[in-house]
């Protein structure tokens, strides 16, 4: 025991001392309050540098509800310029009025819409207190000649009523925005806006929602217009003195800076101009908020200080300690050695039964000690390698590299790693990932080495057959005639193939890595909020993108986005395409184009038909008289007889052919409409049959009508519905054989109340190629075309009025010869008779 102390001095450096442990202490603390110092610096500028950051953000947001909302203000008047003329308001005040107010209904930013005259007489408001005010022109400036409208300042009052003579203390105002309606003139009209500042007022507070922030609308003269309740400068003030006038107008129009505020405190300011009106938005956070988050953070660190000084000095006292206790921690050394060994042949054990190859070699390399593990992997003896060195046992190609890690490295002898492949007992290749470090005795030297392997052949297979797929991939990627592109969860490109570089116009070394918005610019926000809103849901993405090239050429496309994950499930980037559509937008605008041009020519030709008929039909009416008179007046004179006769027989052919003219320029012009009945459609057929049996019986022609067990109701104009019975049963008596029958039957065509009549004659049918286009105007059956006097215009009336119906008809050969037409009505409606609505006879979907 008595030469403890020397065997406790000789174990230890020589600079270890008691005094050496107080100074470390002492420098230990020193640096951290030192640390702590610094940190307390840096984080003062951090809050600062976040509230200015979150009074720009709100300051953005507010200035884009001011561009929303004027814009809103500016489309509004502008579609009122443009709907309301001067002569009409003043003719009709009353109604401009109505208009007037129509246009504010859900406008709460708008106190009143009124027309003025150049003397500021106010003629016509959404609010009629207002007619008939008089306001001053300094109070209402209107816009000069070059201008369409303009912006006044704060005037007092509530609206234009009270703009003459405002109430006595009254804190109510309004700015106008005066726009002229129509071109300059001496005597113009002018649409002024009454824009409600506390409308801006309670937005801002809204928004804010923080007693600590505070906002406020301002005119680039420095006038207050709008402010929140905690900004104590009265609205219609001026604060041209404020910072943001003096130091930053007009070379910037946005920014942020700490200073004195709109109230004189000291405040952390955010400024942004609006984008096409004279206004500035401001932002303040009071910097008191700024000093409390500073002093609750300083609290914590100086806590944190305190406990770390604490921390100190108590190492400091067991350093101080550890130095006595050395001498037993000596005697402790042995049995510890003891517990080595016992723990060593324990250990031995438990390399045996890992599942990795675990060896030890002599100072050159060759194999002393190998696992169980050896055996698995190659099929040998465990003696096999022993006594071998382990670049033996590999591969020839591989040996040199194997050598080399038993041999001295750069900077000495440190662990290495190598793949190296090896045969076993079968002749297959396995391929080990081995790793080596070298075992050095007291003296440094090295004693030998000990490293394990680990057999990745399957791995190595798996990863080369990912490659392969990989590569696969890649190449479908480069041959795909679609631009195709890849993101991470960041928004970087990862891959783009080579049509989506042609479209780009751009380059691969300039796409990878970046995001949209460093290459397209901040303008592109649809494809970074697409890409932020697909990460967070499993739906496709979809969208129209105008895509401006390089070369300044702008082209349609639709982008389309889904997204990838991680073998965990979460995200891990974004796949898409582009698939350019300029052509087919072109195709549908010249497909729009066209049919417009055709509707304009049908027009046309339509009011040419209808005017020329109606030109021809009062010639026509006065031979037609003169024929009959000419009739009466011939008396016993046969020639006389027979040549009116004939005047009036063409006359008549004539005429027929202008009605029909007239019938079919009706429908091709939208003129007339649908007196829609319920009415029993047998009722209908029994009148027509009626009306026409006369004309059948001359031919001796019979007229069979079955009669339907119940009535077949349908909603129908009972007119038209009869005239296209007539022309039908008429066309088929016209042209049936002598002597035949004519079948009218009427029945329900299903269980939902559908009503179909079918008639057939027994005469020469329709020819197949016919049954269409004997539809057409002008058009007759190359069966019946005898010159009988038929205008070729009865069937096609018929199907314009059953499409008006919603119905439709159709021609058929009926079995046996003959033809049959099919007529088709829907359903009747569910409404009750009284309250069916007309319906347009001839729309633009039946012509």
């Amino acid at each position: 025991m008595v030469g403890m102390p020397h065997r406790q001095r000789s174990g230890l450096p020589g600079w270890l001392s008691r005094r050496a442990i107080a100074w470390t202490g002492a420098t230990l603390a020193g640096a951290v309050l030192a640390v702590v110092a610094a940190f307390l610096g840096y984080e003062h500028r951090e809050i600062q540098h976040h509230e200015l950051q979150s009074s720009e953000m709100l300051a953005r947001v507010i200035e884009d509800h001011a561009n929303r909302t004027f814009d809103t203000v500016d489309l509004t008047l502008a579609t009122l310029a443009e709907a309301m003329t001067p002569d009409a308001a003043r003719a009709d005040p009353a109604g401009a009025g109505l208009a007037l107010a129509q246009a504010q209904r859900g406008m709460p930013f708008l106190r009143s819409l009124s027309m003025v005259n150049a003397a500021g007489h106010v003629l016509a408001s959404s609010d009629t207190r207002n007619v008939g005010a008089t306001v001053a022109a300094r109070k209402l400036p209107l816009p000069g000649e070059t201008a369409v409208d303009r912006l006044g300042s704060l005037v007092l009052g509530r609206d234009l009523a009270d703009a003459a003579a405002p109430p006595v203390g009254t804190s109510h105002s309004f700015v106008p925005l005066v726009r002229r309606v129509g071109p300059p003139a001496a005597d113009a009209l002018y649409l002024v806006a009454a824009l409600n500042p506390d409308f801006f007022a309670n937005a801002y507070e809204l928004t804010l929602a923080d007693r600590d922030r505070a906002a406020a609308l301002l005119g680039i003269d420095g006038t207050l217009l709008a402010a929140t309740g905690n900004i104590q400068l009265a609205p219609g003030s001026s604060a041209a003195r404020h910072a943001f006038f003096t130091r930053f107008l007009p070379a910037r129009e946005s920014g942020s800076y700490v200073g004195p505020g709109l109230d004189g405190a000291l405040v952390l300011t955010a400024f942004r101009t609006l984008r096409k009106r004279a206004l500035a938005v401001i932002v303040e956070c009071d910097h008191a908020r700024v000093d409390a988050e500073f002093r609750r953070i300083a609290g914590w660190l100086v806590g944190a200080c305190t406990i770390a000084l604490l921390l100190i000095g108590v190492m400091v006292a067991l350093g101080w300690r550890s130095l006595g206790s050395h001498a037993a921690v000596q005697l402790a050394l042995q049995a510890t050695r003891d517990r080595v060994a016992t723990s060593e042949r324990d250990l031995r054990t438990l390399v045996e039964s890992v599942q990795e190859m675990i060896f030890r070699t002599d100072p050159e390399g060759r194999i002393t000690f190998v696992n169980a593990r050896w055996t698995q992997i190659t099929g040998r003896l465990e003696s096999s390698a022993i006594g071998r060195r382990l670049s033996e046992l590999c591969v020839p190609a591989g040996q040199p590299e194997v050598d080399a890690l038993f041999g001295p490295q750069p900077g000495g002898y440190g662990p290495g790693t190598l793949t190296v492949q090896i045969v076993d007992a079968r002749g297959a290749a396995r391929t080990l990932e081995v790793s080596v470090a070298a075992v050095h005795g007291r003296d440094g030297a090295v004693q030998g080495f000990a490293g394990f392997a680990i057999d990745v052949t399957e791995r190595q297979r798996a990863r080369a057959e990912l490659e392969s797929q990989l590569a696969f991939t890649a190449g479908l990627l480069e041959v795909s005639p679609t631009p195709l592109f890849v993101k991470d969860r960041e928004g970087r490109f990862m891959t783009v193939n080579h049509a989506w570089l042609d479209l780009m116009g751009l380059s691969a070394d300039a796409v990878i890595g970046r995001d949209s918005i460093e290459l397209f610019g901040a303008d592109i926000q649809t494809h970074a909020q697409s890409d932020r809103a697909l990460l967070t849901t499993e739906q496709r993405v979809r969208y129209e993108n105008r895509l401006t090239r390089p070369d300044g050429e702008e082209r349609d496309t639709v982008v389309t986005k889904v997204r990838f994950t991680q073998a965990d499930g979460r995200p891990a980037g974004i796949v898409g395409s582009i698939i350019d559509v300029t052509e087919f937008r072109e195709a549908e605008r010249h497909t729009r184009e066209a049919q417009a041009a055709a509707e304009r020519a049908n027009r046309a030709k339509s009011e040419f038909i209808a005017n020329i008929s109606h030109e021809l039909r009062t010639p026509l009416q006065a031979i037609i008289g003169f024929s009959e008179l000419g009739t009466e007046l011939a008396g016993a004179q046969p020639e006389l007889h027979e040549m009116f006769g004939d005047i009036q027989d063409g006359g008549q052919r004539m005429l027929r052919l202008v009605n029909g003219l007239l019938d079919v320029s009706k429908m091709d012009s939208s003129v007339g409409s649908l007196a829609l009945q319920r009415r029993d459609v047998v009722e209908l057929v029994d009148a027509v049959v009626r009306e026409l049996r006369p004309i059948a019986a001359g031919r001796a022609l019979a007229i069979e009508v079955p009669r339907p067990v119940a009535e077949l109701p349908a909603d129908v104009d009972a007119f038209r519905m009869q005239q296209v019975i007539r022309n039908v049963l008429a066309n088929a008596i016209r042209y049936a054989p002598e002597g035949s029958r004519i079948e009218v039957d009427c029945r329900a065509a299903d269980a939902l109340g559908t009503v179909e009549l079918v008639v057939r004659d027994h005469g020469p049918g329709i020819p197949p190629d016919e049954l269409e286009t004997i539809f057409d105007a002008f058009v007759q059956s190359s069966r019946t075309s005898d010159g009988s006097g038929g205008t070729g215009l009865g069937l096609t009336i018929c199907r314009k009025i059953m499409s008006a119906h919603g119905g439709r008809i159709s021609a058929a050969n009926a079995p046996g010869g003959g033809a049959a037409i099919h007529i088709t009505l829907p359903p009747p409606s569910t409404l009750p008779p009284a309250a069916l609505a007309e319906r347009a006879l001839f729309s633009e979907t039946c012509c």
